[in-house]
């Protein structure tokens, strides 16, 4: 799943992924939204090997930082990865 704010981000993102061999590009979604809106509700089940927070993490500060590792924390598998 690849997360971004920036339809433009996405669409970039989509271009690179679709190179992918078939297997690969198969087990990508697009989710286009605010991470916490779209990753924090209880129906959000899916777990994650890992997770790459690119040029998101340092703009977090105080309370929204402790959410954002506290959601990360619940969707990654155990032995899972944070890449920043």
């Amino acid at each position: 799943t690849i997360n971004d704010l920036n339809p433009t981000e996405l669409t970039e993102a989509w271009d690179m992924i679709s190179a992918l061999p078939k297997a690969l590009f198969d087990k990508f979604t697009l989710v286009m939204g605010d991470c916490f809106k779209e990753f924090e509700g209880q129906q959000f089940t899916q777990k994650y090997d890992v997770i790459v927070a690119r040029n998101l993490f340092h703009y977090f500060i105080g309370e929204k930082r402790e959410r954002f590792v506290q959601l990360v924390g619940r969707l990654l598998k155990p032995g899972g990865t944070l890449i920043v």
